[in-house]
């Protein structure tokens, strides 16, 4: 059972946390990679960016937390609990893709040589 303390969850409220619970991972090669790749593109420690990715990930943890939670307890009203959840996840992800076009730069094409294009 999670306590809240503010807007602070805790486990035990008896014994306060002084700092960040800290977890330790595994990922794959793949995801690590990935991970160190963008950590040296934005100069940000490992610790540092998958903290605000979790961060950033916590409305989409949160709404899988209640489907799961209302499919545990009434699976009659999972499909439309997963059908919300499915809805605003898409809303999201498109709202995403329209903030990014706007702030990426358009995609330069490359002109073709003439006179090379003759079929050998």
């Amino acid at each position: 059972m999670v306590w809240h303390r503010g807007n602070v969850p805790v486990m035990n409220p008896r014994r306060p946390i002084k700092r960040s619970p800290r977890i330790q991972v595994t990922l794959s090669p793949e995801v690590m990679g990935m991970l160190e790749e963008v950590c040296e593109l934005t100069g940000q420690g490992k610790g540092t960016l998958v903290s605000e990715l979790m961060t950033g990930a916590m409305p989409g943890l949160r709404a899988a937390a209640e489907a799961l939670l209302v499919v545990k307890q009434a699976p009659r009203d999972a499909q439309a609990v997963l059908a919300r959840f499915s809805n605003e996840a898409t809303i999201k992800l498109a709202q995403a893709q329209l903030e990014f076009d706007d702030v990426a730069p358009p995609a330069r094409r490359q002109k073709r040589k003439r006179g090379n294009n003759a079929p050998s």
